[in-house]
């Protein structure tokens, strides 16, 4: 048994847990689904990592079942987790990563127990990672369409660097099929475990930073929107001032007119009064 590669693989594990937990309660005041499914899904990670790391210790079911069981439920929950980040997650993404981790298990499962060489088996893992992980810097280069983000940019090199180390994994196990174990301490297997323990973090670091800028921008949306709220009430309220102010002069205006017309009024009156008075006064004169 190589500890060496083994002890890297724990560390690793280690990584994946002792990251995951410090975002998780860093943020746990946020109460936010996409900050749990986020941390809950490094841990699964984490685990997963520790029980491949253990062949030899642990019995062959905890090394295949839970081990791939719990990498494949993490990488999928960080991709969605990811996605979150936009209005929201796809009926189309969901039943993708739910189809294709199924079909991985399937192949990687039954092929185990149908006796197929380890070769073909770590070519099989390593080149559907290559693929699935991917996904970082797609989501990190749709986030950042119309933006400037280090998270943005952080998630990019994070999904071709991760995708990298695993094709290049995959093509150095798929060169010496025989000769190779699963911790041989051979060119592909350091440039892979490296990049696990650089990329992992730079993953946590930018999911930090676009959901932190995320919620920055909400909080000034809502400080713009109170702000319009704001003035439209203060604009309503002089409107109303206005108002109020138009319609006393308005009745002002009618109660002088009133007044008006009755002064017009008693004037005719004497008037036809007077009139009146005046005729049979100048007969008797």
């Amino acid at each position: 048994m190589q500890v060496h590669t083994q002890t890297v693989i724990l560390m690793i594990s280690m990584i994946y847990l002792v990251i995951h937990s410090a975002v998780w309660f860093a943020l746990s005041e946020q109460r936010n689904s996409q900050v749990r499914l986020w941390s809950l899904s490094g841990l699964l990670s984490g685990m997963a990592v520790a029980c491949l790391s253990m062949r030899g210790t642990v019995s062959e079911f905890v090394f295949i079942y839970p081990g791939q069981v719990l990498m494949v439920l993490g990488n999928a929950g960080h991709c969605l987790a990811l996605r979150m980040f936009f209005d929201k997650v796809s009926l189309r993404s969901r039943w993708f990563y739910a189809i294709s981790s199924v079909a991985f298990l399937g192949l990687i499962i039954g092929g185990y127990e149908a006796g197929v060489p380890e070769g073909y088996l770590e070519v099989l893992y390593f080149g559907f990672y290559a693929l699935i992980l991917i996904d970082y810097g797609l989501m990190g280069y749709w986030l950042k369409s119309g933006r400037r983000s280090l998270g943005c940019d952080l998630l990019m090199i994070t999904g071709l660097g991760l995708s990298f180390t695993q094709a290049f994994r995959a093509i150095g196990v798929a060169v010496d099929l025989e000769n190779q174990g699963i911790y041989a301490m051979t060119p592909d297997q350091a440039v892979m475990l490296a990049g696990q323990m650089i990329f992992i973090p730079l993953a946590n670091i930018g999911f930090l930073r676009i959901f932190l800028e995320a919620r920055e921008e909400r909080r000034l949306r809502a400080e713009r929107e109170l702000a319009v709220t704001e003035a439209r009430r203060f604009l309503l309220s002089r409107h109303q001032a206005e108002l109020q102010h138009l319609l006393r002069e308005r009745e002002e205006i009618i109660r002088q007119l009133t007044l008006s017309n009755k002064t017009a009024a008693m004037g005719a009156l004497v008037a036809s009064l007077a009139h009146e008075l005046n005729q049979p006064l100048c007969s008797i004169r």
